[in-house]
């Protein structure tokens, strides 16, 4: 099982399905996402009631992922709607959530609810920057493929969008909301980047295989007349001269994958 994949639903369905050791594999590890969120904030604290919660955020993302970290803290914020000292809006995102109700064993975190809410609002903030990210790969990809495939380094993002370290840091996350786009038919993960396949559909600039309309067809005198041995040898000439004339071109942002 994919580690930084949730198992959603109840332990009656998982026990119906025979899926009982990715259900506790799954709950098990949302149990030390719960820890990891408690000590991420405590190690965020610099100075008396002062936190550093953006990055602990991100710390724990990188290592659980955003879908688990986010359904850890919907399931204890559903628990703890009574409590004023987190947000009403916070409370609504937690109820965005359809959460197995007959599980009776909730996930425990012991971080202040002031600053438990404090630590929900980076990590939505968060969610938001992958998203950014995620919209950037896509644009980018549509708008300059000709054939539908196209790769993006970690290192060819703006710096507004967080720099290499931080997409790579991330890149799971991102690889997960490129996979739930519409225009996305599948992507992959590189060593340093996202190798991404479009729908043609979604990209304008996308060369396309028209046929061959009637008026458009040869004669057949045209089409049986063949080139002579001298021409076929200046063609061959001109076709090895412009390989090595695309040799040394340098490549633009983002590239086309071949094919």
């Amino acid at each position: 099982m994919d580690e930084f994949m949730v198992y959603k639903e109840s332990v009656d369905t998982a026990r119906q399905n025979g899926e009982l050791e990715q259900y506790r594999e799954s709950k098990r590890r949302n149990k030390d996402c719960a820890k990891a969120i408690d000590q991420a904030i405590s190690d965020s604290n610099y100075e008396l009631y002062h936190y550093d919660l953006k990055t602990a955020a991100q710390t724990v993302v990188s290592h659980y992922g955003l879908d688990r970290v986010s359904w850890v803290l919907a399931h204890f914020v559903q628990q703890h709607e009574y409590d004023g000292r987190y947000s009403h809006a916070h409370k609504q995102w937690a109820k965005s959530f359809s959460l197995p109700h007959k599980d009776t064993e909730f996930y425990i975190l012991n971080s202040h609810p002031t600053v438990l809410d404090g630590f929900l609002n980076r990590l939505l903030e968060l969610e938001n920057e992958l998203k950014r990210i995620a919209e950037h790969i896509v644009q980018e990809g549509t708008q300059n493929t000709a054939q539908g495939n196209w790769i993006m380094g970690f290192d060819e993002f703006p710096p507004e969008l967080g720099g290499a370290d931080f997409i790579a840091a991330h890149q799971r996350d991102i690889l997960r909301l490129l996979e739930r786009t519409e225009a996305v038919a599948d992507v992959t993960l590189s060593d340093n980047g996202f190798d991404v396949c479009y729908y043609l559909d979604y990209c304008p600039n996308a060369e396309r295989q028209e046929p061959d309309s009637p008026e458009k067809v040869p004669p057949i005198q045209e089409t049986m007349r063949k080139p002579s041995i001298l021409a076929q040898l200046e063609e061959g000439k001109k076709t090895a001269a412009n390989k090595v004339a695309q040799a040394g071109d340098t490549p633009k942002r983002g590239s086309e994958r071949e094919v």
